[in-house]
């Protein structure tokens, strides 16, 4: 299933289950892959933040939104939230409309943006961040 994501991409997602479990959420939501993308590439991270904020501040703003439960053990099984799912799927697709071989985490990032009223958008487009914007940054980057 993951085999056109890049490294960092593999990561995010590895990383979003872990934050799931630390929350103790039911599902990968978007707010646990923006904060797996967080970890995963700090160049896209510091690219959302705002002046004089530290990716921390920015975490911990996230774990504000997706509460925290009993943390779950990393060997219970967990599926993506269907807005995850649709994330996934926005990301495959903007990938290859912007001619890239592999999915990365920016088109992982805007695959949130996307799902209009998740947590991650909200709190993207909280932070001044717009679809538009974040397509420019995509289009910037090299094909393949």
């Amino acid at each position: 299933m993951f085999d056109r994501y890049n490294e960092k991409a593999r990561k995010t997602i590895f990383y979003a289950r872990m934050e799931a479990g630390d929350c103790g959420a039911a599902s990968i939501a978007t707010e646990h892959l923006l904060l797996g993308m967080l970890r995963a590439d700090t160049v896209l991270a510091n690219t959302l933040l705002k002046p004089d904020e530290r990716i921390e501040d920015l975490r911990g703003q996230i774990h504000a939104l997706a509460g925290a439960g009993e943390a779950l053990a990393t060997s219970v099984e967990m599926q993506l939230s269907d807005e995850g799912e649709r994330a996934l799927s926005v990301a495959l697709d903007e990938a290859d409309r912007h001619g890239h071989s592999a999915i990365g985490t920016e088109h992982l990032l805007l695959g949130l943006m996307q799902q209009e009223g998740s947590r991650a958008a909200v709190l993207l487009t909280e932070r001044g961040m717009t679809l538009e914007q974040a397509r420019e940054f995509v289009s910037a980057l090299p094909a393949g």
